[in-house]
């Protein structure tokens, strides 16, 4: 039997996973870390709701590190 990956970034799913920082040096600390390694990522961008800095893992879902102020 040859195993096969059942991930498709198209299928509903829990597309993006979200991961909340303590501050924003936090998040800097993680974009910093993330291209000393070499893992591709978004710039932190400001929204409404905070900064987030998004990423895809391996099986390609979006995660996402964000900050939310206060």
């Amino acid at each position: 039997m040859t195993a096969r990956c059942l991930s498709n970034h198209r299928r509903l799913s829990i597309d993006p996973l979200a991961f909340a920082m303590g501050d924003l040096e936090e998040l800097a600390a993680w974009q910093a870390r993330f291209e000393e390694i070499g893992v591709r990522h978004s710039p932190i961008e400001e929204t409404d709701f905070g900064s987030v800095l998004s990423f895809r893992d391996s099986d390609g879902i979006q995660l996402e590190l964000f900050h939310m102020p206060g």
